[in-house]
């Protein structure tokens, strides 16, 4: 095994170690972030918040609801004591301005309905912080409720369903995580921790569904299985240097195709790349070239899926 593949191996191995590990580390999502209470808030205009977004997202939906305050109200909330409030943060720790933020930027299609990939799973870890928020069943009705206000139609009933379902299941990941750290680690194979991945993809299916868990986690699926086929192609002793190097440009393509979210992506970026060597190897100069790059990625990709591709930076010399 060759020298850093073998220190990234043991480190893998290593850090495997809990199945909450295993999500950390070789998984995109979103370390869960406090929803800090602002419960005396007043609702903001949303583009206090975030500038206008390029595509169509919840904040570009997001219905404000204006609250009138009497005189008296005012005065019973100036006279709150900070106990008392600390006291209501524990109990719901949500505000509309905060759930909005938490949301904000999940993209929605061209009928409003919520696309579930990378930014969905995102909001939703900031939104629900296993930690520090505990909701009972009343607790999380009152959120949904919340969001179903911010979000007309259709989109608010699916992301209040989905928010729901999703701190469902990070309660049955953390007792799932817990009875995997009770277990001894030693002997235990990458087909092992590749069993317990799968056993944790079963748990999401079973409390989110197929369909939702599938998007929601495909980039986490296509991360996992990139690192499972890698760690098991250089075991693999039987196949020799060149034998592997030409196994792992297949896992490295395949791994392209399923964790970039565009269509037939291999296929239409080597075509953009042959294009753009023509651009490249022209004479003209740098900023002309900068330009008819820029023209060309949107002939070959639409405005979105160039926004999901924004880090590699296609238009370079």
């Amino acid at each position: 095994m060759s020298s850093p593949m073998k220190k990234n191996t043991l480190y893998a191995l290593a850090v495997l170690a809990g199945v909450i590990v295993i999500t950390l580390i070789i998984l995109p999502d979103s370390e869960p972030q406090l929803i800090e209470n602002t419960a005396a808030s007043k609702p903001i205009d949303a583009d206090v918040v975030i500038n206008t977004p390029k595509t169509n997202t919840i904040a570009s939906i997001w219905q404000w609801e204006v609250e009138t305050i009497n005189a008296n109200n005012a005065q019973e909330t100036t006279a709150t004591s900070g106990e008392q409030v600390n006291d209501m943060s524990s109990q719901f720790p949500f505000t509309q301005e905060s759930v909005f933020k938490a949301l904000h930027a999940v993209k929605l299609d061209s009928n409003n309905d919520i696309i579930l990939d990378d930014d969905a799973l995102i909001a939703l870890n900031n939104t629900l912080d296993f930690s520090e928020v505990k909701l009972d069943g009343e607790a999380i009705e009152k959120l949904k409720d919340l969001i179903r206000k911010g979000l007309p139609g259709d989109a608010g009933e699916q992301t209040a369903q989905i928010v729901g379902d999703y701190y469902q299941f990070l309660g049955a990941k953390n007792e799932f995580n817990a009875l995997y750290e009770t277990k001894d680690v030693e002997g235990q194979s990458i087909e092992d921790y590749e069993a317990q991945y799968n056993e944790l993809i079963s748990l999401r299916e079973l409390y989110l569904g197929a369909d939702v868990s599938e998007k929601l986690f495909a980039s986490s699926n296509a991360n996992s299985r990139y690192m499972f086929e890698s760690m098991k192609l250089e075991a693999n002793d039987s196949l020799s240097d060149e034998e592997k190097k030409q196994a792992q440009a297949k896992i490295v393509e395949r791994h392209a195709e399923d964790s970039i979210n565009v269509n037939n992506w291999n296929e239409r970026y080597q075509a953009f790349l042959n294009d753009k060597q023509y651009i490249v190897n022209s004479s003209i100069g740098d900023n002309e070239k900068r330009i008819q790059l820029r023209a060309l990625m949107h002939e070959h990709f639409s405005h979105e899926e160039l926004e999901y591709v924004s880090h590699l930076q296609l238009d370079s010399l």
